[in-house]
């Protein structure tokens, strides 16, 4: 800030104008993904960040480019995985064949790729005006493959122009793969002169105008602070954030800027373990446990009135299977004269693996369960009965890939829905309205708020129940 005192005051700016230029100057507009990659610190604009992500043993795909490491199964999505090392012509590193590698999924247009990079560092916020023009200085790359240069927080970071790198990679590996030629090599798709597209990208990662900054005042960084809140809940956790959740965003951002104030912290999320912090007290009650008497009495009095003979339920997302077990308890209760079937589905294969012998200390099993004889103790601990474990039918199941079941009377997902994108959210809800009969019931989790044609909301508290419209 000091140099920017200076310049004002030797144009004759008097103090509180110098201030409100400096902080003008210093205002956080612009948010990037860091890392590195064989000692130099790089940085992607966060809007073009999926996700970052862990992962090994990639598909090997033959006659492909030198630096496409593979393909990889990212939740059902087959997405082409870089090695950036390669691609750029840096020296490469000794690997152990089991060791995770560190991954940056990024948007590409209308594609999802995945690039490989040496670590993955945080997310860093900065003021679009102090990014510099790209300069010959940084040789190990390609100048095209930049679009500025930044310092921050004592680093120099080198601003990846990622939809030239790989917008115009994929059109030249389409055309070298026919030839058999590398298209970093001179002649492949490599013009001098940049595409439109191109230039204007690289224009918008310098000077970015986010909707907010016409506001003004306070308003427009609360803006600005929801917006990159929200990019970074995407980034670090597949947390996405709509008219579903968005309430409850704007309501937690209130209390963690007057926490993060009073530790003297930025609002800004780091990394996946703040993004993991902000996120904490979203989730609904007993979440991996056995639901509470309390939540158990809320639950029940979102269900039907009068006696059921017979009732199909669903339970996608049930992790380690204490959702569905908790389903099945209370509806054996409320319902002692009905056939139950509860189809519980999770992408945790461990844990879905297991959810049927799991093994519980006698502290964490609700006193309901005990007495009406659902679970037995052993040498070990409790275990669910055979009665309870026919009930529940376990299974490793995607919910993004569609399902086959019955015509079903409740769907419990609880907080499931947030960690989709909106379009799959849509397409979810839509799924969930089909398989329900009329007088059917949606459950969502206790932050979480649909509108959706046919479905009404009957429960709003810790229990959120939405009932489908009989004909």
């Amino acid at each position: 800030m000091s140099s920017t005192l200076e310049n004002a005051r030797e144009l004759g700016v008097d103090d509180e104008g110098i201030l409100d230029a400096a902080k003008q100057q210093e205002k956080i507009d612009f948010k990037m993904v860091t890392f590195s990659l064989a000692g130099r610190q790089y940085a992607v604009n966060i809007m073009k960040v999926k996700e970052i992500s862990k992962a090994n043993r990639f598909t090997f795909v033959p006659n492909t480019l030198t630096f496409v490491e593979g393909v990889y199964n990212l939740r059902g999505e087959i997405i082409t995985i870089i090695d950036l090392r390669r691609m750029f012509n840096l020296p490469p590193v000794p690997r152990a064949n089991d060791r995770l590698e560190n991954i940056i999924i990024l948007n590409i247009r209308e594609n999802v790729i995945g690039v490989i990079v040496d670590a993955i560092e945080n997310v860093v916020g900065v003021s679009s005006r102090t990014i510099q023009p790209r300069h010959p200085l940084f040789t190990d790359i390609q100048m095209k493959y930049i679009s500025g240069v930044v310092e921050t927080g004592g680093k120099l970071y080198v601003i990846l122009d990622v939809d030239r790198i790989f917008g115009e990679e994929e059109e030249a590996a389409a055309g070298a793969l026919a030839v058999g030629q590398d298209p970093r090599e001179p002649g492949v798709g490599t013009g001098t002169k940049p595409s439109a597209s191109a230039e204007g990208s690289v224009r918008a990662q310098r000077t970015p105008e986010p909707a907010a900054k016409k506001a003004g005042g306070a308003k427009a960084d609360d803006a600005l602070d929801f917006q990159f809140v929200s990019e970074t809940l995407a980034a670090f956790d597949s947390f996405h954030v709509d008219a579903l959740n968005e309430a409850w965003v704007k309501s937690r951002l209130v209390d963690w800027k007057k926490m993060r104030n009073k530790k003297g912290q930025a609002v800004q999320l780091k990394d996946r373990q703040e993004a993991l912090d902000f996120l904490d007290p979203f989730f609904s009650p007993h979440t991996g446990e056995l639901w509470g008497a309390e939540y158990k009495k809320e639950f029940e009095k979102a269900l039907w009135k009068g006696e059921m003979l017979s009732i199909k339920a669903w339970n996608p997302g049930t992790d380690k299977g204490y959702e569905a077990f908790s389903i099945c308890a209370i509806l054996k209760q409320r319902y002692p004269k009905a056939r139950i079937k509860v189809w519980a589905c999770d992408t945790n294969l461990l844990a879905i693996s297991a959810a049927p012998l799991m093994v519980l200390d006698r502290d964490v099993v609700p006193e309901y369960f005990i007495k009406a004889g659902y679970v037995k103790g052993g040498a070990k601990g409790y275990q669910f009965t055979p009665e309870m474990r026919d009930c529940v039918l376990f299974e490793y199941h995607d919910i993004l890939h569609g399902t086959t079941l019955p015509e079903l009377d409740l769907i419990v997902a609880r907080d499931v829905l947030s960690f989709c994108t909106s379009v799959q959210k849509d397409k979810l809800v839509a799924d969930f309205t089909g398989m329900l009969k009329p007088g059917g019931i949606l459950m969502v989790g206790t932050n979480e708020r649909i509108a959706f044609p046919g479905l009404a909301l009957t429960h709003e508290g810790n229990v959120v129940a939405y009932q489908k419209e009989k004909d």
